[in-house]
């Protein structure tokens, strides 16, 4: 068998050099912690001086405060009929609605069953999955001011099912699905 690389290939370029680890930061103790925890709010406050004051939004809705938690997959938005973890969503999202973060944005969640990410992802495609989703605004709405927003999020060539579809057939350079393309 022939070798996959020459030797000159695997032998280490002579400009790197190793460096040890920085060592371990100081143990602090937590009045230490805590000077040092709020001087960094005062420096963000100094930086961000309406960061914690309230946003008055189009249409009459407002925010208690700017502080914005983008949408992210959590895995909570998941499973046949998605339903099982709506309770689990709706904790974790109420749980930082207490910590005080003035919107939050729920993961993906498709307009229609080909927009779904994956075959049992979750999609909002009658009202009885919106009365279903209630158990999650319900929940972040028992502290007062709190917003929440649903992404809506069609997958089109980023989805891993047969049902998928996109503008063109064109898959995407991270999937391994062919979409079916939109007719004009």
């Amino acid at each position: 068998a022939l070798p996959l690389f020459s030797s000159s290939q695997l032998s280490p370029p002579s400009r790197l050099t190793y460096t040890s680890p920085p060592p371990p930061p100081p143990h602090r103790t937590p009045t230490q912690l805590c000077r040092s925890r709020t001087a960094l709010a005062l420096a963000t406050m100094r930086r961000f001086p309406t960061l914690l004051e309230p946003l008055a939004l189009r249409g009459g809705a407002s925010l208690t405060n700017r502080v914005l938690m983008g949408s992210m997959h959590t895995g909570l938005e998941e499973g046949e009929g998605w339903s099982h973890s709506l309770e689990k969503m709706g904790a974790y999202f109420a749980e930082r609605a207490r910590g005080g973060v003035g919107l939050m944005v729920t993961g993906g969640i498709a307009p229609n069953a080909a927009g779904r990410v994956a075959p049992f992802a979750a999609a909002m495609t009658a009202s009885s999955d919106a009365r279903r989703h209630r158990v999650v605004t319900d929940m972040v709405h028992e502290t007062p001011g709190a917003k929440i927003a649903m992404q809506i999020l069609h997958a089109g060539r980023y989805a891993y099912h047969p049902s998928a579809v996109a503008p063109t057939a064109k898959k995407a350079p991270i999937g391994w699905v062919t979409p079916k393309a939109l007719s004009p």
